[in-house]
């Protein structure tokens, strides 16, 4: 939290200007402004073009995926944890921040490997179907970056630490999905979609 932010994009950018005004307006009106820093967070209800959705849709479907080098350190958090960790940073006690001049909590999982090493665990876990294919694809706008937050100050606030590995997050991905997909082919699916649409029309889809 308290390296020196030097962002490589716009989009980057945005983010540290939305912190530091988000900062300023709440000493304006004496309010306690908490920045919740998420390390590639990944579950169900996922963009389609992460690369965690991106390898299962590859990967189960047997098809290639193309990736870049994949070379750098990355860590990944599941969704329930950052849920429960969101939960507990919202709920602690004012007296948990005394002391705490710098309001940036990193949000990110217990592991930190080789981003190769994610993806072989995705590619192993949906059977070894399909294949990988790197630097193939080029790196994006902010280039070779490494993720490997500490999360000790997250820790010591709340008391949160995460407790989905990353294998138990797969596997449970890749049930849901073989879980859509058997719907699907016995009609339950739509079945499924009538009855949450006459319970309340007002929603779009289902969870």
């Amino acid at each position: 939290e308290e390296t020196a932010c030097e962002p490589k994009s716009l989009y980057g950018e945005a983010k540290l200007a939305m912190r530091e005004k988000g900062e300023t307006l709440c000493g304006e009106l004496g309010l306690r402004y908490i920045h919740a820093r998420i390390f590639s967070a990944y579950g169900p209800g996922d963009h389609p073009w992460t690369l965690v959705e991106s390898c299962l849709d590859a990967f189960l479907n047997n098809r290639e995926m193309s990736l870049g080098a994949c070379t750098q350190n990355w860590n990944f958090l599941y969704i329930d944890d950052l849920a429960r960790g969101m939960a507990a940073l919202c709920e602690a006690e004012e007296t948990a921040f005394e002391g705490i001049s710098n309001p940036v909590f990193n949000f990110g999982g217990a592991e930190t490997k080789v981003l190769k090493d994610f993806v072989e665990e995705i590619h192993t876990l949906c059977g070894g179907k399909g294949e990988t294919r790197y630097n193939t694809r080029g790196e994006n706008a902010e280039g070779l970056i490494n993720l490997m937050p500490s999360i000790e100050k997250l820790k010591a606030v709340t008391g949160w630490k995460p407790e989905v590995d990353f294998k138990t997050g797969i596997t449970r991905m890749i049930a849901l999905r073989k879980r859509t997909v058997q719907r699907r082919k016995t009609g339950k699916l739509g079945q499924d979609r009538l009855r949450w649409c006459i319970a309340d029309p007002d929603r779009q889809k289902m969870p």
